[in-house]
C-alpha cells in the first residue's frame, strides 16, 4: 500500500469468507499481532467492504495516507470467531511506476475505414479520434464494436501490477463504449477485454477501474458513484501474454467525438 492521500483496495482471498453482512468486522492490526494478543490500529467501516457471495474473497478500501510506514496484519471477525492473517501487508512511501508516456496505439474499424487524428497525452491515454466513412447504420454494440483502439503493452502476465483507469466522453452524443484491458497480441476488431469500464459523460464521470494482480490472483474492482463491484479470478502467469489498454466503440456519429481512456496510476508490485 502506498502512504499517500488516496483510497486503495485490499483483497483477501481464501475460504469461509461468506460473512453475515450485518455481523462482521475487518480490522487493521499491528505486525506482531496474533490470534490471542493483538493491537487494533483501525476498524474498517463496513460500508467500505465488498463481500463475495461465494465466500472466497473479500475486498475493502482504505486511505493509508496517515498510516506510519511499516507492516500490518488484518483481523477478521464473523460474530462468532476471529482470525488474524498470518501474512502481513506493507505501507510504503514508494512504488515503482510503469512508464506509459511512450505507448503507441493501433486502430481497427469496420470495412477497414480510416481512423484519423489519433492523439495521446503524457499519461499515455488515448484521447481523440476522427472517424471517416462510418454511418449511423453501422451502430452495433460494444460486444461487436465498429472501432477499436489498442495500445502497445504496459506489462505482461508474469508481472505483478496495479493499474487504475477511468473512461469518459466529452460529448453528449456517445453510444456503446467500453474501455479496459486486453491480452491480445495483435489488434483485432472485437471486444476481448478482461477488465472493462463503461464510458460516462464528462459532466457526470465518477468511475474508476482498478486491476490488481499478485502471482496468479487478479482482482478487478469497479468503483462508481460511491458503490463498488469486484471480481477475483485465478490467472496464468505467462511473460508472453501482454497487458494492453483498449477501447471498443459500438457506434459513432458523423462528427468528432472525443473519447478518453485515462491512466490514473500504473505501479509495479514486484
Amino acid at each position: 500500500m502506498l502512504n499517500t492521500n488516496l483510497e486503495q483496495f485490499v483483497t483477501i482471498y481464501g475460504a469461509n469468507l461468506n460473512f453475515n453482512p450485518t455481523n462482521f468486522s475487518v480490522e487493521i492490526c499491528s505486525e506482531k499481532s496474533t490470534a490471542t494478543n493483538y493491537t487494533i490500529i483501525k476498524t474498517i467501516d463496513n460500508s467500505k467492504v465488498q463481500l463475495n457471495n461465494n465466500g472466497l474473497s473479500l475486498i475493502f478500501y482504505e486511505n493509508f495516507g496517515s498510516y506510519p510506514i511499516g507492516k500490518y496484519k488484518i483481523r477478521l471477525s464473523n460474530g462468532q470467531a476471529s482470525y488474524v492473517s498470518p501474512v502481513n501487508f506493507e505501507v510504503t512511501d514508494h512504488l515503482n511506476s510503469y512508464d506509459v508516456s511512450n505507448l503507441t496505439w493501433e486502430s481497427r474499424a469496420i470495412r477497414n475505414e480510416t481512423v484519423l487524428d489519433l492523439q495521446t497525452d503524457s499519461r499515455g491515454a488515448y484521447s481523440k479520434a476522427k472517424f471517416t466513412g462510418l454511418q449511423s447504420s453501422d451502430w452495433q454494440s460494444n460486444n461487436s464494436p465498429v472501432v477499436t483502439v489498442s495500445s502497445s503493452p504496459i506489462a505482461n502476465m508474469a508481472e505483478d501490477f496495479l493499474l487504475e483507469f477511468t473512461a469518459y466522453s466529452d460529448s453528449e452524443v456517445y453510444r456503446d463504449m467500453l474501455g479496459g484491458l486486453t491480452n491480445e497480441n495483435s489488434p483485432i476488431l472485437g471486444n476481448n477485454l478482461f477488465a472493462s469500464i463503461r464510458f460516462s459523460n464528462m459532466s457526470t464521470v465518477n468511475n474508476r477501474m482498478y486491476v490488481i494482480k499478485r502471482g496468479n490472483i487478479m482482482t478487478s474492482i469497479y468503483k462508481y458513484n460511491g458503490g463498488i463491484s469486484a471480481n477475483t479470478e485465478i490467472v496464468s502467469v505467462d511473460s508472453s501474454v501482454p497487458v494492453k489498454l483498449k477501447i471498443c466503440l459500438g457506434g459513432t456519429d458523423m462528427y468528432d467525438v472525443r473519447n478518453n481512456l485515462l491512466i490514473k496510476s500504473a505501479y509495479k508490485l514486484n
